[in-house]
């Protein structure tokens, strides 16, 4: 799916918490690249920068890579302008058992800051 621009204001990503259907996504991936999006195509080039697998979990586990809970506070991706990531592209894929068509609106929910990360 994508490619999603990221947010014009946004200059950290700061959390990626996964919105899925654990019955029927096995894991995706995540892939950022630098720049506006060149198509309306999605394009799994460019660099991992998150992925997930339902393996071990009965609910979806997502990665905080800013908090000051655990002392990692300013810690991102930088996004936007002057930074390696514009936009984003995601990969979903299924274990369906029934082999039937389904409707699925499984995702990633991705938390942007307008500061950038500390360097």
């Amino acid at each position: 799916y994508g490619p999603y621009a990221a947010p014009r204001d946004a200059r950290a990503l700061v959390r990626f918490q996964p919105d899925v259907n654990m019955a029927l996504v096995h894991h995706l991936i995540m892939f950022a690249s630098p720049g506006a999006p060149t198509s309306s195509r999605a394009s799994c080039g460019g660099n991992i920068i998150y992925a997930w697998a339902r393996t071990g979990q009965t609910t979806p586990q997502g990665l905080e890579l800013s908090s000051a809970a655990t002392g990692t506070a300013g810690l991102a991706y930088g996004v936007g302008p002057g930074s390696d990531i514009g936009h984003f592209s995601l990969q979903l894929h299924y274990q369906n058992m029934e082999g039937k068509p389904v409707f699925d609106k499984s995702g990633v929910r991705l938390s942007f800051e307008s500061r950038p990360p500390k360097t």
